[in-house]
């Protein structure tokens, strides 16, 4: 079975490939920046997820709390500017 850090990291293969052949996806360039960024904000969620559940040293006291907000990335003039977008606090969300 597949992890979410397997699905992440082959996701992560395919923007690459776009990324060297952007032209040929008709995916432009802020889009392709967006799909990035997104990928490392979920990539530290999980690992916040996973040390969280995984650290010994909380089995006896309440978890840390993770935060499920992934910014939403909008680029203006060529600069990527980062808002945050709240998702229903169960799994993150991306619009596209």
């Amino acid at each position: 079975m597949l992890t979410i850090l397997h699905l992440l990291s082959a996701l992560q293969e395919t923007v690459l490939i776009v990324e060297k052949n952007p032209t040929k996806f008709f995916i432009p360039a802020d889009e392709l920046r967006s799909r990035q960024f997104f990928l490392h904000d979920v990539k530290a969620i999980v690992r916040k997820v996973k040390d969280n559940l995984a650290d010994p040293r909380d089995l006896n006291s309440s978890r840390k709390s993770v935060s499920f907000e992934i910014p939403t990335h909008a680029t203006l003039n060529g600069t990527v500017n980062r808002k945050a977008e709240k998702t229903n606090g169960l799994t993150p969300s991306h619009k596209p």
